[in-house]
C-alpha cells in the first residue's frame, strides 16, 4: 500500500475475494492466493471524492460497489477491472456514504448516508447503456438511520423464495425496522431499542433452525444495542406473506459495538473496549474472548471529516466515534478484522482440533469431558461434526477410544508417580480407573474396558487390584451390570484374598449372570457363605426358588443345634432367610424388584410346601416333625410370624393353605414343652390377629388355644407384653372368645397383667368398681384413673348402686390414689364426688406422707377457689387432731408456710399447736400463736431474744448485721400492730426495752471499736494515726500512707455495724413517736450512758432525725388545715352564689289564690321561692307557711314543695313513734332503735372538722393526742428516711 501511495485502509469487503478501500480513494482487490488482482480507481479520484467509505460484493463476486465519503458511488467489473458505473446522484449532494450493500438481486443495492437517509439503487443495462435509478426509502427526517443490512439468504439458504422477496433491516438510535422492498414496499416489523443513548446499534443476518425442532433454516436477524441482543426470525411463506416473531434475547455484561455471525447459534461480538467475545446464542454463555486493542482497529472517521455541515449532526457524531461495520466482517465461518497495518483473521477450531489442542497440552481429563459433551450433543460452537445423531456419536466414539488408549498408556508410564508411598500410587490409579470406567460406560464400550484397558492394568499388580476394587461402586449403583468372565474370576479371587466377601455378595445381586459360569458361582457362594448371591444365582440363573430355601434352612438348623448363642454370620443367615421367605410369599424378587406375574403363585406355593415339610432333613433322614417351621420359630418366633402375617394378607392366597400352616404350627408348638413363653406370646399374637382379621376364616381348636393362652399367662419372663395384650383385645372385639368362660379369661388376664383386657372384661360384666384397679395397677394408665372416676360418677350411664360401689372402692383405696396424684384426689373430695373431707382425712392419719400431700393440695385448691369449696374445708375444722397433724408435718417439710396457714384457717387448738411449733422451733408461728392468745409479753420476749441474738452476733463479728435488722423490723411491726391492744405500761415497757437493747449494743460496739483503734495506734505516731483513723474512711487513708495494720478490716466492719445500729435506732424512734411524747423519748435516750458521755457528733444524727420527724408532722397538720379551709371556703362560695342568684316565677300567679302576682297593690308584697313558685304575702300568712328553725328564727316555706303542706301528707314522726304496733314489746322497740342508730353511726364517716377538733383535745398526760391514734386513719406520719 505504501508503494502504491494508497494511504491507510478505511474499508473492507470479503467474499471469494478480498477488497480493501484506502484513504486516498484506491481499492485493492486480492484473490484467493492473497495476490493483488486489481487496483481500482485512482489517487486523483480519491482527491475528488474522498476516502473509500464502504465496499460490497455481489452474490457471484463479479461486481464491486465502492462508496466514497463525499457521496460518490462506483461499480467495477471484477472480471476485467473496468469501471461500469459512476453514480453521483444517488444521494443528496455532499452527503457522505456510510454503507452500501448488494442484495440477493444483482441489479439492486441499498445505501445510507451521513444524513441518516436510505436509498435503493436499481441497475439497468439497456441498448449498451448502463443506468442507475435511485429511490429514497427513508429520508432520515424523523430519525437518522445508523446502519443498514439487506437480507442475503443466498449465502446460507439458496432457495429462499427464489429471490422474489427483498428484505432490508435498518436501525436508528431508538428503533429497528424490517421492510420488504420487493415485490412492493412494506414495513414488516419494527422494534423500539433501549439502552444508553450514546451506544451504536448493530445488525446481522443468519439462517437458524426453529426451536420447534424443524431442520429447515429460517432467516434470523440479530439486533444489538448497549448490552442487549434481540434475535427475531422471519417467515416468508410467499411473496405477500412475511411474518416476524421473537426468537431469543441475550444479555451481556459489556457494551456492544458490533456483532457478526460465524456459524448458526454462534456469534462473535465486539465491545467498546475492542475485546471480541464468542457467544453461544441458545444459552447466552460466553465461550471465549480475545483482546484486539493491539491490532489498530480501523474506524470510519474519514466519512465525517469529508462530509459537509449539512449532514446529520447526530449520525455524524455516532459514525465518527463508533462506526466499524466496514472493519468487522465475517465470511465462511471466519472473522476478518481490518487493522491499521493489515487484515487479521479469527476462526473457530473444529471439534477434533479442539480435542487435539487439549491433548497437546496434556489435558486428557478436559479432553475426555469435552468429547463426552460432543457425544451427548451438549457442547457449544461445534464445528465439523456433521450427519445424523448416531453418525456423529460413532465419529466421536472413535476419537474417544483413541484418547482413552493414549491416556491409559501415559497414566501407566509418564503420568505415574515415580516415587513416594504406595498410597500415592493407588490414589493415582483410582483416578485413572474412574475416568476409564465412566467414559466406557458413557459411550457403551465395555468390551474396550474389559479388553484393552484391563490388559494394560493387569500388567501391574497394584493397578490390577485398584481396577477391580473400583468396579464395586458402579456395580452397586446398577451402572455396571455386565462383567467379562475373566474379570469376574479375578474379582472373586481378589476380594477373597482381602477378606471382603460381603462386598462380593452385595455386588453379584446387581449383575447380569447370563454370561457367567453358574455352577462355579454357586460353588463359590456356598464356600464363602455368600447367601444373597446364592439366592440371586438360583433365582435368576436357574429359576429355582425352593432349593436355596431348603438348603439355607438346613444350615440354619445345624447352627441352632450346635451354637448358643448364634454367631454373627449365622444370625445374618437367619435374617436373610426370613426376608427371602417374605419376598417369595408376597410376590417380590429377592432382594429387589417384583416377581414376574406368571411366577408369583408357583413360587408362593413352592415356598409354603417347603416350610410345611414333615420329618425330612437335608440328608433324607427322619427328624423332628416340621423341621423347617421349628427352625424358624427357634430362630425368631416373632419375626417369623410377622412374615406369615404379611403373606396371609395377600388376597389370592387360598384359605385352606392358611389353615394348613396354622394347624401345623399349633400341632408343633402345643405338643412340645420346650418352646419358651416368648415364642408362645408371638404365636398367640399371630393367632389372635388372624382370627380377628379373617372373620372366623381361620379356626383354632378351643382346647389348643386355651393351652396357648394358659402357657402365655403362666410365664414369668419378660414378654412382648403390650403386643400380646392388644391381640387379645382384638379377639374380644371380634367375639371369637365367646366360647371361653369369661371368669377364666379374667383370671388368665390378671395373671399375665393384661390390665386393659381385664378392664374390657369387667366392663362387659358391668363390674365398674373392679375396673379401677385395672387403671391404678397399670403404670402406663395411672394418670387417667381420675378421668374414669369423674366420667362415671358424673354421668348417667351407671345406676346408683354401681356408682355407690365405685365410691366405696375409691375410699377404701384412697391412699393409693393420693400416691398417684394427690391434686386430683383432693379435687375428687372437694367437689363432692367421694365421701366427706373429715372422713378421708381421718382415714389417712396413719399415712403421714399421703396425708400431708393430700391436705396440701386441699388448701391450695381452696386458696384458688374459695367460694366453691369453702364450706367443705370449714368442715375439717371440726377435726383439730387432723389439722395439728398437718401442722406438725408442715413444721418438718415447709416451716415457712405455717404462719400463712395459721392466719387463714381455724379449728386448731392454740396450746397444742404452740407446743408443736415450739418443739420444731418455728419462732414466727410461736409468736403468732402467743399473739392470738393475747400473751403479748411472751411473744415480745421471744422476738426480743431473737433480736438480742442478732445483736450479739454483731458484737462478735461486725459484718453480721442483716439478721439483727430483720429481727428489729419484726419487733417494730409487732408493736405497731398491738400497741392499742395492750395497756400503757406494757406499751412503754415493750418499746423502751427494744430501744434499750439497741442502745446497749451501740455502747458495746463503740467500746470494741475504741479498743481496736487503740490497738491499731500502737507502734506508730499517735498524731498521724489519730489523723488517719479519725473517720470511717481513715482506714483506707492509713493503708495508703504505708501503715501496715492487721486489724484494719475489723475496724471497718465495726464501723459499718455501728452505722446499721444507728439506722435501726432511728427506725424504732420514728415508730415510737406515734405513741409517746418526744420529750419522754429524748429523756430516755439521753439518759443512756453512751450518749451522756458521748460527743455532739454522736447525738447529731439522732437529733436531726427527731427534728425531721417533727417538721414532717407539722407540715402534715398544716396541709390538713389548708385542705379543710379550702373545703369550707368552696362551700360558702357556693351558698353565697346560690343565695345571690335571681329567681324567675314560673307562672306569674299565686299558687294559693291563682290571682296574677303582677297586678297587686303597691303596699302588697309577693313572696317568690327559688323553686320558681310565687305567693301573695297575705296568702302565705293565712296559710301559716312559717317554719321555725332550731335557732329560734322563722322562715317561709313553699306550700307546693314542702311535703308537710301537701294534701294527705302525714306528720313526720320519730323512729320511736313509727313502730307503735301492739305486736312489738318495748324491749323489741328499743332494740330496733339501737340497731338503727348503730347502722347510721357505722355508715357515717368522720368529717374533716371532727378530725381537726381531735387535735385540740387534751386527754391524759396533758399532751395533745396524735392524729394517728385512730386506726382508721389512712395516713402515716412517720418521717421520711434521711437522705443517704
Amino acid at each position: 500500500m505504501d508503494l502504491l501511495g494508497a494511504g491507510v485502509p478505511t474499508a473492507l469487503a470479503v467474499s471469494s475475494q478480498i477488497a480493501i478501500g484506502t484513504s486516498n480513494g484506491l481499492v485493492l482487490v486480492f484473490g484467493a492466493g492473497q495476490a493483488l488482482k486489481w487496483c481500482l480507481s485512482s489517487v486523483a479520484a480519491g482527491a475528488k471524492y474522498g476516502p473509500v467509505s464502504a465496499l460490497s460484493f455481489n452474490v457471484d463476486c463479479t461486481r464491486l460497489l465502492c462508496a466514497f465519503s463525499k457521496g460518490q458511488i462506483t461499480m467495477w467489473d471484477l472480471t476485467n477491472g473496468k469501471l461500469l458505473r459512476s453514480i453521483d446522484s444517488a444521494h443528496m449532494p455532499d452527503a457522505g456514504i456510510v454503507s452500501v450493500r448488494f442484495t440477493d438481486d444483482r441489479t439492486m443495492a441499498v445505501s445510507s448516508d451521513t444524513r441518516g437517509a436510505v436509498f435503493e439503487m436499481k441497475f439497468r443495462h439497456l441498448i449498451g447503456k448502463r443506468t442507475c435509478e435511485s429511490q429514497c426509502l427513508f429520508s432520515g427526517v424523523r430519525g437518522g438511520i445508523c446502519v443498514v443490512e439487506p437480507l442475503r439468504m443466498q449465502n446460507f439458504i439458496p432457495d429462499f423464495v427464489d429471490g422474489v422477496v427483498q428484505i432490508v433491516a435498518m436501525a436508528s438510535q431508538n428503533r429497528a425496522v424490517i421492510v420488504a422492498v420487493r415485490p412492493q414496499f412494506k414495513i414488516v416489523h419494527f422494534q423500539d431499542l433501549s439502552g444508553d443513548s450514546g451506544s451504536f446499534p448493530s445488525l446481522a443476518w443468519q439462517g437458524l433452525s426453529m426451536k420447534t425442532g424443524s431442520s429447515m433454516a429460517q432467516p434470523a436477524l440479530a439486533i444489538a444495542k448497549d448490552q442487549t441482543i434481540r434475535i427475531v426470525q422471519v417467515f416468508c411463506e410467499d411473496a405477500d406473506d412475511v411474518k416476524v416473531s421473537d426468537f431469543q434475547e441475550v444479555r451481556v455484561s459489556f457494551e456492544l459495538l458490533s456483532i457478526s455471525w460465524v456459524y448458526p447459534n454462534t456469534m462473535i461480538v465486539l465491545d467498546v473496549h475492542e475485546v471480541a467475545h464468542v457467544l453461544d446464542v441458545n444459552s447466552g454463555e460466553e465461550l471465549e474472548f480475545i483482546d484486539l486493542t493491539d491490532i489498530g482497529f480501523v474506524y470510519d472517521v474519514n466519512i465525517c471529516d469529508c462530509s459537509t455541515e449539512r449532514g446529520s449532526p447526530e449520525i455524524g457524531s455516532l459514525v465518527m466515534k463508533r462506526l466499524c461495520s466496514q472493519s468487522f466482517v465475517t465470511s465462511d465461518g471466519q472473522l476478518f478484522i481490518l487493522g491499521s497495518k493489515g487484515i487479521h483473521v479469527l476462526m473457530l477450531r473444529s471439534w477434533s482440533d479442539r480435542l487435539d489442542l487439549l491433548v497437546r497440552h496434556g489435558c486428557y481429563d478436559a479432553a475426555l469431558d469435552l468429547a463426552m459433551s460432543f457425544y451427548d450433543g451438549t457442547a457449544k460452537a461445534v464445528l465439523g461434526l456433521t450427519g445424523s445423531k448416531d453418525k456423529r456419536r460413532d465419529t466421536v466414539i472413535v476419537k474417544v477410544i483413541s484418547l482413552l488408549d493414549s491416556f491409559v498408556d501415559l497414566s501407566m508410564t509418564r503420568f505415574s508417580p515415580s516415587h513416594g508411598k504406595v498410597e500415592l500410587l493407588e490414589t493415582h490409579y483410582q483416578k485413572v480407573v474412574s475416568v476409564c470406567v465412566e467414559t466406557c460406560l458413557h459411550v457403551r464400550k465395555l468390551d474396550f474396558l474389559f479388553g484393552r484397558v484391563y490388559e494394560k492394568f493387569a500388567e501391574d499388580v497394584i493397578a490390577k487390584d485398584v481396577f477391580l476394587e473400583c468396579l464395586e461402586p458402579y456395580i452397586l449403583k446398577d451402572e455396571l451390570k455386565h462383567i467379562a468372565p475373566v474379570v469376574m474370576k479375578d474379582f472373586l479371587v481378589h476380594y477373597e484374598s482381602k477378606g471382603m466377601l460381603s462386598a462380593v455378595d452385595a455386588c453379584i445381586v446387581h449383575l447380569d449372570i447370563t454370561n457367567l459360569d453358574t455352577k462355579e458361582i454357586i460353588d463359590h457362594c456356598w464356600e464363602y457363605r455368600l447367601y444373597d448371591a446364592l439366592i440371586y444365582v438360583y433365582n435368576r440363573g436357574l429359576h429355582d426358588y425352593v432349593t436355596p430355601l431348603g438348603r439355607l434352612l438346613s444350615r440354619l438348623a445345624q447352627s441352632l443345634e450346635t451354637e448358643s448363642p448364634l454367631t454373627k454370620d449365622h444370625a445374618q443367615l437367619g435374617n436373610k432367610v426370613l426376608v427371602y421367605i417374605s419376598c417369595c410369599l408376597c410376590g417380590r424378587s429377592y432382594p429387589l424388584d417384583d416377581l414376574p406375574s406368571d411366577l408369583v403363585i408357583p413360587v408362593r406355593d413352592g415356598v409354603l410346601e417347603c416350610l410345611a415339610v414333615d420329618e425330612v432333613d437335608e440328608h433324607g433322614k427322619s427328624g423332628k416333625n416340621f423341621p423347617h417351621l421349628r427352625t424358624l420359630v427357634d430362630f425368631g418366633a416373632r419375626e417369623f410370624f410377622n412374615v406369615l402375617e404379611l403373606a396371609f394378607d395377600v388376597d389370592d392366597l387360598e384359605m385352606d393353605k392358611r389353615q394348613s400352616i396354622v394347624d401345623k404350627i399349633l400341632e408343633m408348638m402345643v405338643e412340645d414343652t420346650k418352646f419358651t413363653a416368648t415364642q408362645f406370646g408371638a404365636l398367640f399374637t399371630f393367632l389372635a390377629r388372624q382370627m380377628g382379621r379373617h372373620d372366623r376364616s381361620i379356626t383354632v381348636d378351643t382346647v389348643l388355644f386355651d393351652r396357648v393362652l394358659e402357657s402365655l399367662c403362666a410365664a414369668k419372663e419378660n414378654l412382648r407384653h403390650e403386643e400380646c395384650q392388644q391381640a387379645l383385645i382384638e379377639l374380644l372385639d371380634t367375639d371369637h372368645l365367646n366360647n371361653f368362660e369369661r371368669n377364666r379369661l379374667i383370671a388368665h388376664a390378671e395373671s399375665a397383667h393384661f390390665f386393659r383386657v381385664c378392664e374390657k372384661l369387667y366392663t362387659l360384666n358391668r363390674e365398674f368398681d373392679m375396673v379401677l384397679p385395672c387403671y391404678w395397677n397399670d403404670s402406663a394408665r395411672q394418670g387417667i384413673t381420675f378421668k374414669y372416676i369423674l366420667e362415671n360418677l358424673s354421668g348417667t350411664s351407671l345406676t346408683d348402686v354401681e356408682r355407690a360401689k365405685i365410691r366405696v372402692k375409691v375410699i377404701e383405696n384412697f391412699d393409693r390414689l393420693v400416691k398417684i396424684n394427690s391434686r386430683e384426689s383432693a379435687k375428687l373430695v372437694l367437689l363432692g364426688y367421694i365421701g366427706d373431707l373429715r372422713q378421708v382425712a381421718k382415714q389417712l392419719m396413719k399415712k403421714e406422707a399421703e396425708l400431708f400431700s393430700f391436705l396440701h393440695n386441699v388448701y391450695e385448691f381452696h386458696s384458688n377457689n374459695p367460694e366453691t369449696v369453702d364450706f367443705v374445708v370449714k368442715d375439717l375444722e371440726g377435726e383439730p387432731a387432723v389439722l395439728e397433724k398437718y401442722i406438725e408435718m408442715m413444721c418438718r417439710k415447709s416451716p415457712e408456710e405455717i404462719v400463712g396457714f395459721l392466719k387463714s384457717n381455724e379449728g386448731y387448738r392454740l396450746e397444742e399447736t404452740m407446743d408443736i411449733c415450739q418443739r420444731y422451733q418455728v419462732i414466727d408461728a410461736v409468736v403468732y400463736l402467743k399473739e392470738e392468745a393475747e400473751d403479748f409479753e411472751g411473744a415480745f420476749d421471744i422476738l426480743l431474744q431473737k433480736l438480742q441474738s442478732g445483736l450479739d452476733a454483731m458484737d462478735r463479728n461486725g459484718a453480721k448485721v442483716a439478721a439483727a435488722e430483720r429481727a428489729n423490723d419484726v419487733i417494730v411491726q409487732f408493736l405497731q400492730k398491738n400497741s392499742f391492744r395492750i395497756n400503757s405500761s406494757q406499751r412503754e415497757l415493750f418499746w423502751f426495752s427494744n430501744l434499750k437493747a439497741i442502745m446497749t449494743a451501740q455502747e458495746n460496739l463503740r467500746l470494741l471499736l475504741k479498743a481496736s483503734r487503740e490497738k491499731l495506734y500502737a507502734g506508730c505516731a499517735v498524731d498521724q494515726a489519730k489523723k488517719d483513723f479519725s473517720t470511717s474512711n481513715g482506714i483506707s487513708r492509713g493503708l495508703e500512707s504505708g501503715v501496715r495494720l492487721t486489724n484494719g478490716g475489723t475496724i471497718l466492719a465495726y464501723d459499718e455495724a455501728l452505722q446499721s445500729l444507728n439506722k435501726m435506732m432511728h427506725r424504732v424512734i420514728d415508730a415510737m413517736m406515734t405513741y409517746f411524747p418526744m420529750q419522754l423519748i429524748l429523756q430516755r435516750v439521753l439518759s443512756n450512758p453512751a450518749y451522756v458521755s458521748g460527743t455532739f457528733g454522736e447525738l447529731k444524727d439522732l437529733l436531726l432525725g427527731v427534728l425531721d420527724s417533727t417538721v414532717y408532722e407539722t407540715t402534715l397538720i398544716n396541709t390538713c388545715a389548708l385542705l379543710a379551709n379550702k373545703d369550707i371556703h368552696d362551700r360558702l362560695t357556693s351558698l353565697v352564689g346560690t343565695a345571690s342568684r335571681g329567681v324567675f316565677p314560673e307562672r306569674g300567679r299565686c299558687r294559693l289564690c291563682s290571682v296574677s302576682t303582677a297586678m297587686v297593690h303597691e303596699k302588697e308584697s309577693v313572696v317568690c321561692f327559688q323553686c320558681g313558685h310565687s305567693y301573695h304575702y297575705a296568702c302565705l300568712s293565712d296559710a301559716s307557711a312559717l317554719a321555725e328553725l332550731p335557732e329560734g328564727q322563722r322562715v317561709w316555706k313553699c306550700m307546693q314543695c314542702d311535703r308537710r303542706f301537701r294534701p294527705g301528707a302525714l306528720r313526720p314522726r320519730k323512729m320511736s313513734e313509727s313502730v307503735t304496733s301492739s305486736a312489738l314489746s318495748s324491749v323489741e322497740r328499743q332494740a330496733q332503735v339501737s340497731s338503727f342508730k348503730a347502722v347510721r353511726k357505722s355508715l357515717k364517716s368522720p368529717s374533716k372538722f371532727q378530725m381537726l377538733l381531735q387535735l385540740k383535745e387534751n386527754p391524759e398526760g396533758g399532751r395533745a393526742p396524735r392524729l394517728v391514734h385512730c386506726e382508721r386513719f389512712g395516713l402515716r406520719v412517720t418521717a421520711p428516711p434521711p437522705p443517704p
